[in-house]
């Protein structure tokens, strides 16, 4: 946390404390040796053979080491395509990886394993997309496990993998801060710093900029002539934990205890307050927690204790903690809900245009 914060104070450097201002020089040092150790394995890695899949492999990921809404997208991209597809992912801090191999989480019908073995976000899209997906730190070799009959496959967070010869790499950044503060690891948040690999540049969270810093945005990117795109992340609906439309009306008044974790956990709440929820009052935890039955004990009583009409968790979050609350058979002892957020397109000229280049990649 204190990293964290480090960070965003860096992007202004007279408002870091005299402490401060020596612990960023530090990261700076180790931040140039980060550098230079990239550039080395990325050249290698660049310069070495790829191996080719039997379908077209649209590549979807990011500079920076947190969220910029990959899944709503990779959501967006299986359900609008007109081809079939697949979604590939590590599965981050899933048993898979900890066993270090892939496995088949969904044929696009059945599901075979449980979220803590697939990780958060590979189950969340199995339960939401009629699609197949496939988890594996090596994903070359989890992709063998997918049916051949595809058209297309979706590869999630690959911008800095080079194992897999691509057909079209979308990069995403936050329109709301693009670079962040301008250095890499440890002293910034970026992996790296190069978007020159990017087919396509896609600015999530553009909505949160005004007009002119958008467009002086989209004018800098595009002098490099790679099509640069715009969208929002649009909450859509709430469900209840039976996954049945809620009123969003009826809890406008109530008071919700929200908690998650997730990349961008602000942007979370700031989703709330546009539908007029209650977000006042929230538990954050790290970026793919893995909830423990202490945990939800712990939700559990702070619901009860300060009286909250109920809690709002999101897509991710709420597949982690449905086996717990059957567990502890407390799903009905109190009002969950999760919102559900889908990515949207400036405007119907971008969305069409975008989708236009995705389909004749796919074609070639």
């Amino acid at each position: 946390m204190i990293i964290r914060n480090l960070w965003e104070k860096s992007k202004d450097f007279q408002r870091l404390s005299f402490f401060e201002k020596y612990l960023f020089k530090f990261l700076c040092i180790i931040e140039k040796i980060y550098c230079i150790s990239f550039f080395l394995i990325n050249f290698i890695k660049l310069n070495k053979g790829k191996k080719h899949l039997p379908y077209k492999v649209l590549s979807l990921g990011n500079i920076s080491s947190g969220g910029t809404g990959k899944s709503v997208i990779t959501r967006f991209l299986i359900e609008n395509v007109l081809y079939k597809g697949a979604v590939i992912l590590r599965g981050y801090k899933s048993g898979a990886e900890k066993a270090n191999k892939g496995f088949l989480v969904s044929d696009g019908e059945n599901i075979f394993c449980d979220v803590s073995y697939s990780g958060d976000e590979a189950y969340m899209l199995s339960r939401i997309l009629k699609s197949p997906i496939v988890i594996g730190k090596k994903r070359y070799n989890a992709a063998l496990l997918l049916n051949k009959h595809l058209d297309f496959v979706v590869l999630d967070d690959a911008y800095q993998n080079h194992q897999i010869k691509k057909d079209l790499e979308i990069l995403l950044l936050d329109a709301r801060s693009p670079f962040e503060n301008g250095h890499c690891l440890p002293a910034g948040k970026l992996r790296e710093k190069d978007i020159s690999r990017a087919d396509i540049i896609l600015l999530t969270h553009s909505d949160k900029i005004n007009n002119d810093d958008l467009l002086s945005l989209k004018n800098s990117l595009g002098s490099m002539r790679i099509p640069v795109f715009s969208g929002l992340h649009k909450p859509s609906k709430i469900v209840d934990k039976d996954f049945k439309m809620v009123d969003i009306k009826f809890l406008q008044n109530k008071k919700l205890l929200v908690f998650a974790g997730i990349g961008s956990f602000n942007g979370f709440l700031e989703s709330l307050n546009k539908l007029g929820l209650s977000n006042d009052n929230y538990v954050e935890y790290p970026d793919h927690h893995s909830y423990s039955v202490e945990d939800i004990k712990l939700i559990c009583n702070k619901i009860k204790n300060e009286s909250f009409f109920g809690v709002v968790t999101t897509f991710k979050d709420i597949f982690k903690i449905l086996p717990i609350l059957d567990y502890l058979k407390l799903g009905n002892d109190f009002n969950w809900y999760c919102l559900d957020i889908n990515f949207e397109f400036l405007t119907k000229i971008e969305k069409d245009t975008f989708l236009e280049i995705i389909n004749e990649a796919i074609l070639r």
